[in-house]
């Protein structure tokens, strides 16, 4: 063989090591596709490692997500957003926070199901009656696919600005090390759309 063949082949077969090296490197990611994941109103994009069941579960490792949409809130809900604010961490829904992601307002927090106590309000006034709201763990665990096996779970709760309605995600583990708040979650609540 002469020289420039073995020379142009060594060349060809360095390029293709190269490529399936930086493709094996997660560069290529972007070639694999996204996993759109709708509710009613609004919808999410998930990595492709996501597979949605039928019961509209998205799954990847020990990570579940499920997005539930509603009309709107209810007052009895906002009562309940305003304890998680205020009094959130001494019944053990923390990290948290609330804020505006595109066209949507959100609310959330983090929580292990089984570390939930019940929570208040503030003292409210209705008319003469004074008194108070209580809301009991399951006002959120109930939605949890299986409560039973939830180490933890993150719950972000989206009202669109135009027409107040409302999609909540959750994204549940049963590892106590996941990261529900890595980037790369982040990511996926941080991806909320108007569904069209």
């Amino acid at each position: 063989m002469d020289i420039k063949k073995i020379l142009v082949f060594a060349i060809i077969v360095l390029a293709v090591f190269s490529c399936l090296s930086v493709a094996s490197a997660g560069l290529f990611d972007f070639l694999k596709g996204e996993v759109t994941f709708e509710s009613t109103d609004a919808a999410v994009t998930l990595p492709s490692n996501f597979t949605v069941s039928d019961k509209g579960i998205a799954t990847a490792g020990d990570v579940k997500i499920q997005i539930i949409s509603s009309k709107d809130t209810s007052d009895a809900v906002k009562q309940f957003k305003k304890a998680v604010a205020t009094k959130g961490n001494e019944a053990g829904y923390n990290d948290y926070k609330n804020g505006t992601i595109g066209n949507f307002s959100y609310f959330e927090f983090c929580a292990n199901p089984k570390e939930l106590k019940n929570i208040s309000t503030d003292q409210l006034v209705i008319g003469d009656t004074v008194g108070w709201m209580e809301f009991p763990p399951d006002m959120v665990t109930v939605l949890l696919d299986d409560v039973n096996t939830v180490q933890k779970f993150r719950y972000v709760e989206y009202t669109n600005n135009n027409d107040n309605k409302t999609t909540t995600l959750l994204i549940s583990t049963n590892n106590t090390n996941t990261d529900l708040h890595s980037a790369y979650i982040d990511n996926i609540v941080n991806s909320i759309v108007v569904k069209k």
